[in-house]
């Protein structure tokens, strides 16, 4: 049952806050230079060496950083390109910086993870051509990664066929649902485990949290959020009072829906989580793999049911489940945790 309370604190707490600083600017449709040329023709060796005089050229120019990484991952050189996207970090600022540390933290996972983390800051940074490009090539050279495929279809079907206008028009309409201002989670005795509460964006992503402990203990979490051009958040870093970090990004479909969601810490412990929808637009499975940082990992399933309502009723995980309960207004009141025999774990309460 400590899973599942963790994945449902979890999904409490989900996240962020729009970063700050002024990315490089980004050309709209960018001629390839060297290095990247070379990335094209899979010569690997010859692109290091060109991405090499690129940053000496123009130290600030991020493109040097995530290019010299694409390559050393090829020739593999993960340390290396971990190496590169730090230097390029220290040597810029603002969303670039945040970018390439959020690069560099998908490259000390794995060269997969990296190539997807690559893809997410050439996208973020405003280069969305070259991130296609690199997903296309890597998809080609590794075709039997799921994660790959999934990020190449996400990326594609990311403002398809739309212009800058056409998305910052389009994407005025829909209101954020509203969140709890503190959770109250008690145990099966009713006694108070702890409480939180949570300050959100204008887009109703988190930006700061709080947990309070019966002890008098507090734990403060602090998010950064990037949104892409439709307004959808990719990515949030999420920083703890006790210095640890963890780095949630999103994927999402042509309607939307998001359909992956992966979080990365730095104990090592990550975890990627897929969800599924019906026709109505609910989503119906999540399936959620959790790595140890020593090789271990473990799967869960949940499938969800809904009531008349279209309200999501009931969410079934394997070592248990839980039952929501809906106010006048339709806003989630309590949340009812029962382990997998159906005994009584204890309940969350929502208070807007």
């Amino acid at each position: 049952m400590k899973k599942l309370l963790a994945l449902a604190l979890a999904a409490v707490l989900l996240l962020a806050l729009a970063a700050c600083g002024k990315a490089y600017a980004p050309l709209p449709n960018p001629p390839l230079v060297p290095g990247e040329k070379y990335l094209l023709d899979l010569d690997y060796e010859q692109a290091l060496l060109q991405f090499d005089q690129a940053i000496q050229i123009d130290p600030k120019n991020p493109r040097g950083y995530l290019g010299k990484a694409d390559a050393l991952l090829h020739l593999d050189r993960q340390t290396d390109a971990a190496s590169a996207l730090a230097d390029g970090a220290k040597a810029t600022g603002g969303e670039t910086r945040a970018a390439l540390s959020a690069a560099q933290a998908e490259v000390n996972q794995s060269s997969v993870d990296g190539y997807v983390g690559l893809s997410s800051a050439y996208e973020k940074l405003g280069w969305r051509e070259i991130a296609l490009a690199l997903l296309k090539r890597v998809c080609e050279e590794l075709p039997e990664e799921s994660r790959l495929r999934a990020a190449l279809e996400a990326l594609m079907n990311t403002q398809e066929g739309a212009t800058d206008l056409e998305v910052t028009t389009e994407a005025a309409a829909p209101q954020p649902e509203k969140k709890p201002k503190r959770t109250t989670v008690y145990s099966a005795d009713g006694q108070l485990s702890y409480y939180s509460t949570c300050e959100y964006d204008e887009k109703g992503n988190d930006v700061r949290a709080e947990n309070h402990f019966p002890s008098g203990d507090v734990y403060i979490f602090t998010y950064e959020n990037h949104y892409n051009a439709n307004g959808q958040l990719i990515q949030a870093e999420q920083h703890k009072s006790d210095g640890t970090i963890q780095t949630f990004t999103y994927l999402y479909n042509a309607d939307g829906q998001l359909i992956q969601q992966r979080i990365v810490a730095d104990s090592g412990v990550t975890s990627t989580s897929t969800h599924r929808y019906n026709a109505q637009g609910q989503k119906i499975q999540t399936e959620a793999e959790i790595f140890s940082g020593e090789g271990d990992s473990v799967i869960m399933l949940a499938t969800c049911e809904y009531n008349p309502q279209g309200q999501l009723y009931r969410e079934n995980w394997e070592n248990g489940y839980m039952i929501s309960e809906y106010d006048e207004e339709g806003l989630r009141s309590r949340t009812n945790l029962y382990n997998s025999d159906g005994t009584f774990a204890g309940y969350y309460q929502y208070d807007y």
